[in-house]
């Protein structure tokens, strides 16, 4: 399986973790199946039975993704050798640019049917592992309206690799990029709270991120080029590896000015509170550790490119390049 392969399938993932009707109810979630409240999961002691509690309800949804992209490939592959591939792609493509276009502009009303779902679990609890296990099993059929637009293009990537084994792991990644961030909030719930906050402000750029990638998607299965992507994707990294060899100066400059604007979004609250102090306003508190270490890794990696070691250009290009060899004429 290539690389761009695995990386669309955690990327899918991981927007579906931030989609707007399941980013806001994951305190409620990681509260109900732990039995305990938001203000309890803070607590450093309960991490380990927080943890459990999310690995166990994390391995519930994984498992009826994973089967369900078996069962789909299985159906799939029955259709392609009917001969009807071509219209298994048309019609996945219209559905998928649907979809996309729902996640920007919200006009189908049972999508949001999962909100109403979970909203009857509402003050309730849950405890034991094995319970938490059956719950995620459960809700992955309770998400499925909201993330189904993401899963689904997902599944027709899934299909189109000819293999039950492949389609049970694209669909793993998937679950990863959908379960690690859960597994996180879980076991640092006080630290995950700003982060959380971030993406609530931004769940309007968030979806339409999320659509305009799936209306890309649609674009291409409709067009039959999904199965294209992984060679052209590696054709781009043999390109830009080619670019790096060849413009080294340019290529460090990009990387360097890249670094110097991460850094200045990493420091912004040090920059707020330098101006507030000329503003005569009140200062913000000072940098996060998480923010520092943040600052110090780039600086680290910047000062690796200036010594000629790490070059994010060239890491970016290999990458790319780990994907299927384009087809030979």
């Amino acid at each position: 399986m290539s690389s761009p392969t695995v990386f669309s399938a955690l990327i899918a993932g991981l927007l579906s973790f931030l989609s707007p009707c399941v980013l806001p109810l994951i305190p409620a979630y990681i509260s109900f199946i732990s039995g305990m409240s938001t203000g309890e999961l803070s607590n450093k002691r309960a991490r380990g039975r927080v943890f459990q509690a999310s690995l166990g309800f994390v391995l519930g949804f994984t498992l009826v993704f994973a089967v369900l992209g078996v069962a789909f490939s299985g159906g799939a592959r029955m259709l392609q050798l009917a001969g009807l591939s071509r219209i298994l792609d048309l019609v996945g493509g219209i559905v998928t640019i649907l979809l996309g276009i729902n996640f920007i502009f919200d006009f189908i009303s049972f999508l949001r049917a999962d909100n109403r779902l979970i909203g009857r679990f509402s003050g309730k609890k849950l405890s034991g592992n094995l319970q938490a296990t059956l719950l995620g099993m459960s809700f992955a059929l309770g998400w499925s309206p909201c993330i189904g637009p993401l899963l689904a293009s997902i599944l027709f990537m899934a299909s189109q690799k000819g293999s039950a084994a492949m389609a049970f792991l694209l669909l793993l990644i998937y679950s990863a990029g959908l379960g690690i961030p859960f597994l996180l909030t879980g076991l640092f719930f006080d630290r995950a709270q700003p982060v959380l906050r971030f993406f609530k402000r931004h769940a309007k750029q968030v979806r339409i991120l999320s659509g305009l990638i799936l209306v890309l998607m649609g674009l291409s299965m409709a067009f039959g080029q999904l199965g294209s992507f992984p060679s052209k994707t590696a054709a781009l990294g043999y390109r830009l590896s080619g670019f790096v060899g060849a413009r080294p100066g340019l290529a460090m400059g990009m990387d360097l000015t890249l670094y110097a604007l991460l850094l200045l979004f990493a420091a912004q609250p040090l920059l707020a509170a330098t101006k507030a102090v000329g503003e005569k306003r009140p200062v913000p508190g000072r940098l996060s550790s998480f923010r520092i270490a943040i600052m110090i890794l780039i600086g680290l990696l910047a000062l690796s490119e200036i010594l000629g070691g790490f070059r994010l250009l060239g890491a970016l290009a290999s990458w790319l390049g780990s994907g299927l060899t384009p087809r030979q004429p």
